[in-house]
């Protein structure tokens, strides 16, 4: 690819753009920042949107904000003063020659390499590199005294041609159908050869011109530009030049493609030719107005215009300045250029025929084309004073300008050319006049500060004043005033309030209506279409004013950008509303936070504005003037990009450190990181090489932030520290310098690997160890348990067996007790009754009678026995049976009444072991008989109450009532009782009351 591949592909879409522009057009340019050395000759914009730089002292990469140096020192090159411009090989990598060695630089690695040619005789060459032409992968380049053509894929020499250009700068390679021709052009001349068969060269042609620049064009023609300011075009061929042409009074630094028919032309000067091939003339020009130096542009280098329309030109000393002309928005005239000064507008007058008069800071006044051509300057007062200040003026008729300067009023005559000094009364020469203006009912008024208001009659060429609107009863001091559609007249009253007058009802004079408190006076007027309300400007900012109400709102913009001093309002015909001001030009949407802010780049005269240089004329064009000239434009022609910005990333940190493993980060697409690398930081931005620093970003990780969090400058920067293990998605949009958000957000993954004991396999088989262990436990527990059970089983069984033994003894002693000692003891008392009756003495019927009681004690006592013993009686209703049988015979023996109550319904199916029988009737046994024996109670209340316990309650009515501790220590029986009770987990208590002594016994039924 030749250096003319950026002319035709790319600027021919910039001609259709460049073509509309005006001859000298005036562009403000930016400059790239930390240049390694600010003579810059070649430029080159890379698929990644970076810019490569060459200079004397290294290479340098810029990528819209920042500007990386690259040394061979520091890095892995050769040589340090680049010779050639750059070409880019289908794999990234981008080629380019030092004096030294051949280099190249792959921004994907951001590492350089080099190689040097091997010369027909074997020697490493290490002198007089330049490339200068590429075709695909084939790379056409001069070494020592050949030339070579380089496979840069496989950095393979195909082809050498023993050439002698080393006197010669500059090189371009020529094609025709059947020849390839090599022309070279420096200080001593020009010369071609012609490769033949069998790769051999012969020398064709050689001439004396000075040559500083060739370009190849078709067919073996090329355009060689020389020292003394001429373009030639040559013909190898018929090694004929056809024809030359004087485009610069200095050298031709350099020529490229704007498009197929046109040529860009740089030189020893501030502009930029635009050549015609088929009329062979200068049809344009491109003057660098300002540069950020703010120094003349003295020698420009190698331009370069890339696809977007970027204009990029090396200069001497001075950087490489660009310039995007889609940028420009605004025409921009009267404004500072090399070698001119600025223009500063104070108020705008439109003529019939579309042209202006501007009355002008320390610049007279000046009538200009509707184009910004001047046509007339008036520079020079009658009383001898130039480059005057005309303070303020207002338009009398079609040819005639009343205007203020020095304290003095003057006409202006634009037919004839003269302005006229107007002669008035003697207080008029004291006056301090601050605005002039012509009201609705031909009424010339000026604002003269303590004067207040003052009306203007004319009479020829002199003048009389008298006050106007009877201000003193309301102002001591007065500056600017506006009128409104209907005729109101609005007065700063010394910018600390607004006086509004309403016309009168005559209509030749105003009368006060009411006033506004709202500081900051007041600057700018335009109706609300919308509304019965008017907007107002002042050193505060933007007003609106309800005109039935009277309410005032202040309007503040988003971030406040509208709370500033605000020269002037326009409305378009859509309903905005254009503002001056002190930082810039700008675009309000009413009803919204919607700002737009212009700067220098989008054409703007400068950022700060004037009071009265507004106008908007009949078609809808709007003019703006300020420090700087004044901008003509129509509103519907100001026009937006919406190109993305492309998002370039040019750091990121892991754990607030560079990490090896992604030294490039604009190539990322996916990032992983161990648990311990959880903190994460990137620096990024937009490129918009139309205004870089006016680019925005706004970046979410989606996982931690909830929406986009927006940059405050172009350059953005996120950090997020601690982050979870887990995948997170890091997403970033771009704003263009005119405030296009990108549609597509630039997204990479980001993923934060957990720590071992939390991964899937560790977490898995950590999961299936539990479990298996918890099986095992669990398994192991009721296999336990289930032989505890089964062991309890054997025991309970065993223990059943036994009882049922014990049961069936008890069984059989009660029955052979029964039958055998019941016999007995029931034969004794049989005999001793049937004794009885036979006895004849007292002694021997006592004796008689003692043995039968003793057998009747010995038969109940047994019946007990047999009772306590016989499991058949082990149940619930044979216990209540026989403790009520007993309690009825005891006590009806010693005549004590008494009520035995049963809870009956929860005796069935109720068991009741023998010994808990036993005991519970030998101790309900003792009860009584203390009872009879002791209590003196009148009567005997027992309740009987059986659950999962045998509870047994004794109340003794009447009775004296004991103290059971003292009792029990001097007597058998309660010691006996709760020994029984203890043998049967069984309790006692004793209560006395008022009433009765209470006896409460109770035993569980089964014993564990």
């Amino acid at each position: 690819m030749s250096r003319s591949f950026h002319s035709w592909f790319y600027l021919n879409f910039f001609w259709c753009f460049f073509i509309s522009q005006s001859i000298d057009a005036q562009i403000r340019c930016l400059n790239v920042g930390g240049l390694s050395q600010h003579t810059n000759l070649f430029v080159y914009k890379s698929p990644s949107n970076t810019l490569l730089i060459s200079s004397t002292a290294g290479l340098n990469v810029y990528d819209g904000l920042n500007t990386k140096v690259y040394h061979p020192v520091l890095r892995h090159m050769y040589g340090q003063n680049l010779q050639s411009n750059f070409y880019g090989d289908s794999i990234g990598r981008i080629w380019f020659t030092t004096y030294e060695a051949l280099n190249y630089y792959d921004p994907r690695t951001d590492d350089l390499d080099y190689m040097f040619m091997i010369s027909s005789s074997g020697d490493t060459i290490k002198e007089n590199y330049c490339t200068f032409h590429q075709e695909g992968n084939n790379l056409y380049l001069k070494a020592g005294k050949e030339i070579f053509v380089l496979d840069v894929s496989t950095k393979r020499i195909l082809h050498s041609y023993p050439i002698d250009f080393s006197k010669l700068h500059d090189l371009a390679l020529l094609r025709t159908d059947d020849h390839q021709y090599i022309t070279g052009v420096g200080a001593k001349g020009y010369m071609v050869y012609k490769i033949e068969p069998a790769n051999s060269v012969s020398l064709i042609d050689s001439g004396s011109i000075n040559g500083t620049s060739i370009l190849n064009h078709h067919d073996g023609l090329c355009w060689i530009g020389d020292a003394e300011g001429k373009i030639h075009y040559y013909d190898a061929k018929t090694s004929k030049i056809f024809y030359s042409k004087q485009v610069s009074n200095a050298l031709v630094n350099s020529i490229s493609y704007l498009s197929d028919t046109k040529l860009l032309i740089s030189g020893r000067s501030n502009q930029l030719y635009v050549f015609d091939i088929h009329t062979r003339s200068i049809i344009d020009s491109i003057v660098f107005s300002s540069t950020p130096f703010n120094t003349p542009v003295n020698l420009l280098l190698t331009p370069f215009v890339d696809r977007d329309s970027t204009l990029w030109v090396g200069s001497d000393g001075q950087g490489v300045l660009f310039h995007n002309f889609n940028k420009t928005k605004f025409k921009h005239f009267l404004g500072s250029t090399n070698g001119n000064k600025s223009t500063s507008i104070i108020k705008l007058f439109q003529q019939g025929d579309k042209s202006l008069i501007t009355l002008n800071r320390k610049g007279g006044i000046l009538w200009i084309s509707e184009s910004g051509q001047k046509l007339y300057q008036w520079n020079t007062l009658p009383i001898g004073i130039s480059d005057f200040t005309a303070n303020t003026g207002v338009q009398l008729n079609d040819r005639q300008i009343l205007f203020a300067s020095y304290g003095r009023l003057y006409v202006l005559d634009i037919h004839s050319k003269k302005i006229s000094v107007l002669s008035g009364p003697a207080e008029a020469k004291q006056l301090e006049i601050s605005q002039l203006e012509r009201l609705y009912n031909g009424k010339i008024i000026v604002s003269c500060f303590g004067d207040l208001m003052q009306e203007i009659m004319l009479e020829g060429n002199t003048y009389s004043l008298q006050p106007y609107g009877d201000l003193s009863k309301y102002s001591d001091n007065t500056t600017y005033f506006k009128i409104d559609q209907h005729n109101r007249l609005y007065i700063s009253n010394d910018e600390l309030t607004i006086l509004v007058f309403a016309p009168s009802s005559d209509g030749t004079s105003h009368v006060f209506e009411r006033e506004l408190n709202m500081t900051g006076g007041i600057r700018g007027l335009c109706e609300d279409p919308q509304s019965n309300a008017v907007y107002i400007s002042n050193s505060q900012g933007l007003f609106l004013i309800n005109r039935e109400t009277w309410t005032i709102d202040q309007i503040k913009g988003k971030d406040n950008i509208l709370t500033q001093t605000i020269y002037s309002v326009l409305a378009d015909d859509d309903g905005n509303l254009w503002l001056s001001s002190n930082k810039g030009l700008m675009k309000y949407v009413p009803g919204t936070d919607e700002v737009r802010v212009f700067t220098e780049m989008d054409g703007i005269q400068a950022l700060e504005y004037n009071t009265h240089a507004y106008l908007k004329t009949e078609d809808g064009h709007m003019l703006f003037g300020g420090v700087n000239g004044l901008n003509y434009f129509h509103p519907r022609e100001v026009k937006f990009s919406t190109k993305p910005a492309p998002v370039y990333i040019s750091e990121m940190l892991i754990n607030d450190e560079i990490d090896s493993t992604y030294k490039v980060p604009q190539y990322i697409e996916n990032v992983n990181l161990n648990y311990s690398q959880n903190t994460i930081s990137f620096e990024f931005h937009a490129i918009d090489y139309a205004d870089p620093k006016a680019t925005r970003v706004m970046y979410k990780l989606v996982g931690v932030d909830e929406d986009y969090v927006q940059s405050k400058t172009a350059q953005g920067f996120a950090r997020y520290a601690n982050l979870s293990p887990g995948r997170y998605t890091f997403s970033i949009l771009g704003m263009n310098s005119d405030g296009h958000w990108n549609e597509t957000p630039r997204t990479f993954q980001i993923r934060v690997h957990p720590p071992f004991y939390l991964t899937w396999w560790f977490i898995s088989i950590s999961s299936l160890a539990i479990i298996s262990l918890l099986y095992w436990t669990v398994r192991s527990y009721y296999r336990r348990k289930l032989e505890k059970k089964n062991l309890l089983l054997r025991e309970q069984a065993l223990i059943i067996k036994n009882q049922q033994a014990i049961e069936h003894e008890r069984t059989r002693i009660a029955s052979e007790m029964h039958d055998d000692l019941g016999s007995g003891l029931t034969t004794i008392r049989y005999l001793s009754d049937k004794a009885l009756m036979q006895a004849k003495d007292t002694e021997e019927v006592e004796q008689i009678q003692r043995i039968a009681d003793h057998s009747n004690t010995l038969v109940r006592n047994m019946s007990e026995i047999i009772w306590a013993m016989n499991s058949r009686f082990d149940d619930a209703e044979n216990l209540a049976g026989y403790l009520r049988r007993y309690a009825s015979e005891y006590l009806e023996e010693h005549s004590i009444p008494f009520s035995f109550d049963i809870d009956e319904e929860q005796l069935e199916n109720v068991n009741v072991r023998g010994e808990v029988r036993r005991n519970l009737f030998l101790v309900f046994k003792e009860v009584l008989h203390n009872t009879v024996k002791y209590s003196g109670a009148s009567e005997v209340i027992i309740h009987l109450h059986i659950a999962d316990h045998v509870t047994i309650k004794v109340s003794e009515v009447g009775a004296r009532g004991f103290d059971p501790i003292s009792s029990e220590e001097k007597g058998n029986g309660l010691y006996n009782i709760k020994k029984r009770m203890d043998a049967i987990h069984g309790r006692i208590a004793y209560e006395q009351s008022a009433e009765a002594m209470q006896i409460t016994f109770s035993a569980p039924i089964h014993l564990s």
